[in-house]
């Protein structure tokens, strides 16, 4: 008996990606965009969601958790105000609307450019810059006070 299992179709250098004979050339699959950069990218762009614009225009279910992690780990600040929007049977709702200031919104489109270097010696430096002006910002903060 033969244990030995055919090697996958990419192995045998026959440019055919899960077996699909018909597709001799497909494209490389693509991974999706994460939840946090989608968000922060709309934000970054001058966009200014709720809740409910969020869920259908960047499928984010939980905009105000994604948010707080935006500000916590990039220490990005989220402007925000509640509004009143139409909700069930047309009565209308609070939710929180969140965007970006000027400072903030330049602040975030230098990370994202930080962020969309795949590779090279300077993209971790450049984090580590970015997270060191965040810590910096905060320890002059609470010196201040």
């Amino acid at each position: 008996m033969d244990t030995k299992k055919n090697p996958r179709p990419a192995a045998t250098g026959a440019g055919v990606e899960s077996g699909n004979p018909a597709n001799p050339n497909p494209t490389p699959k693509l991974r999706p965009t994460s939840k946090k950069l989608r968000v922060l990218k709309a934000l970054a762009a001058g966009g200014k969601y709720h809740r409910f614009q969020a869920e259908h225009a960047l499928n984010d279910h939980c905009l105000h958790s994604t948010v707080a992690e935006i500000q916590g780990r990039y220490g990005i600040e989220v402007a925000r105000e509640f509004v009143k929007v139409p909700g069930y049977m047309g009565e209308p709702t609070r939710v929180c609307s969140y965007w970006l200031d000027d400072r903030n919104r330049a602040k975030a489109r230098k990370l994202l450019q930080v962020m969309g270097v795949r590779s090279g010696p300077y993209r971790r430096e450049a984090m580590d810059d970015c997270l060191r002006e965040k810590w910096s910002r905060r320890d002059g903060e609470a010196e201040a006070r």
